[in-house]
């Protein structure tokens, strides 16, 4: 499930994706420029889920 919504991520042009061929592998994720436009709808989602406890 994780993948799958990383994938779509990466299709979005929410994150890149960086594979690296070692063992064991390693994969990083970074925001791209428009990822990091939506830190603050996040951060205020995160606000509201807080305040329904």
């Amino acid at each position: 499930m994780l993948s799958q919504r990383l994938k779509e991520l990466e299709a979005a042009g929410v994150v890149t994706r960086v594979a690296y061929a070692e063992v064991p592998p390693r994969v990083v994720y970074e925001l791209t420029p428009r990822g990091r436009e939506l830190r603050p709808v996040i951060a205020e989602m995160e606000r509201w889920g807080q305040a329904g406890r």
